[in-house]
């Protein structure tokens, strides 16, 4: 078995196979055991192996937990898998993110938008919106697909100290899923390259650049809610 390239590393479905056990075996062709261990779970050499063409961390290979923590760092595991159904995609996550959600075979590509909405209800961390790439049909602040978290892969994580981290909890984190779309508050400051006026600033998620909403001052002069 070639585990950079064997197909049960890329299917969808497979990430909970290999998550969910405690234990667990792998064998190559020819049923020939690929170590000597009664667990490759506990062997530290097979799960190295494991974690570098997978991209997930050692001990969530172990003691794997469902849930909405790290919820950026999970998408980025399955961004480069595949299924042969488009809302499968969606539905292989439900059990990882331990999210209730109706399965609707025909539906496709809206899956993953209730996806990303069953999670957002569930814990509303900021995350959910941490990702590079097209816009979601349903709204601006969401992504159109799981490719949209592949480049978070290579971005330095939060180590709870440093200037990635003062940069990164600055402002108000609340936001809220709305049938408008997702409802936050912005800073406000006064710009003058267009005329004296006042904008909204928030980090754009299809660059790095920063998203600027402007603002009727006669009317929106205490507004800080924007819609996107």
């Amino acid at each position: 078995m070639d585990r950079g390239r064997d197909v049960w590393f890329t299917c969808g479905w497979t990430l909970q196979e290999l998550l969910a056990p405690r234990t667990m075996k792998f064998y190559g062709r020819g049923w020939a055991p690929l170590s000597c261990s009664l667990n490759d779970k506990q062997d530290a050499t097979m799960m190295n192996a494991l974690s570098r063409p997978t991209r997930i961390p050692l001990d969530d290979l172990r003691y794997f937990r469902p849930g909405t923590q790290d919820m950026d760092e999970r998408m980025t595991w399955v961004s480069t898998r595949t299924t042969t159904r488009i809302e499968d995609i969606a539905y292989c996550l439900i059990c990882i993110f331990d999210v209730s959600m109706t399965i609707a075979y025909g539906e496709e590509k809206r899956a993953f938008r209730r996806l990303v909405e069953a999670i957002i209800h569930r814990c509303g961390e900021w995350q959910i919106v941490a990702w590079a790439g097209q816009l979601s049909a349903y709204s601006a602040a969401l992504a159109k697909s799981l490719r949209c978290f592949r480049q978070l892969a290579s971005y330095p994580k939060s180590t709870g100290s440093g200037e990635y981290e003062q940069k990164a909890w600055r402002g108000d984190q609340n936001y809220v899923m709305r049938k408008q779309g997702l409802q936050l508050r912005l800073s406000l400051k006064e710009c003058t390259r267009y005329g004296r006026c006042t904008v909204g600033v928030w980090q754009k998620v299809e660059t790095t650049d920063l998203l600027t909403v402007f603002m009727d001052m006669e009317v929106k002069e205490r507004l800080t809610t924007v819609w996107l």
